[in-house]
Formats: structure tokens, sequence, C-alpha cells
């Protein structure tokens, strides 16, 4: 199963916001040379459910060396919306004490294949 539904509501939903952020960080950006900022979207297994109300969305911190400095708009989302499954890379985090937590409390409903059941938000936090 590939959650065309979700893709198609999350890009049509998210590409206006990210655009108008985006914008707003350029401008950010030229009074602040020295920041780098990375634009994320949420990502979700290819068996993430298309019901409303139902599924497991965890928030938390990025990966280390995250890759995404682009602050365009169509770069950004054509990279994130091109994989069917962008939780596949979970199931390689075996020491990270976040995704451990993740991983066992998803398989108490998805034994297998936990990483393509849930979808995954990173926790934006603004440094002064």
């Amino acid at each position: 199963m590939t959650n065309t539904k979700i893709k198609e509501e999350l890009e049509n939903g998210l590409r206006p916001l990210y655009s108008e952020l985006l914008e707003a960080i350029g401008c950010y950006l030229e009074k602040n040379p020295d920041k780098h900022p990375c634009a994320f979207c949420a990502q979700w297994g290819k068996e993430f459910p298309e019901e409303k109300n139902s599924g497991i969305l965890f928030v938390g911190r990025t990966t280390y060396g995250w890759h995404d400095e682009d602050l365009d708009v169509d770069t950004v989302f054509a990279k994130v919306f091109a994989h069917n499954d962008q939780m596949e890379w979970a199931s390689d985090y075996t020491k990270s004490a976040f995704w451990r937590v993740i991983r066992k409390t998803t398989q108490m409903f998805y034994p297998k294949e936990w990483q393509a059941h849930v979808a995954w938000s990173k926790a934006n936090i603004p440094n002064p």
C-alpha cells in the first residue's frame, strides 16, 4: 500500500505554508547571514493510515546532519515527496535512545516493519 492520498493532502496543504515560511526565512537571513536554517517536512511510512485521527505521529529531534538547507519550496518538496516511504531509513537507527523508544512503542501495535506505520516531525527549538 502506498499512501498517495496522504501525500497529495500534505503537499497541497503544506506547500503554501512552507512557501510563506521560507520567504520569511529568506528575509531573516538577509539580516542574519551567520544563521543556517533547515527546512524540514514531516515524514511518514508507506503504511501510515489514511483515515483521519489514526496512526502514530512522533515529534522529536532531527537526526544529526539533516540534509536540507535549501530554502526553495519546490526543491524541498521535490525531495520530500519523491519517496513513497520516507521512514524506511529509521530501521537503521538502533543506537539512538529516541528511535529505540519509538520502535518499541510502535512494535506493540505493528510488530513487523514498525517504521512503515509511523509519522515523524522534528521539534523545532529556536535559538535566540
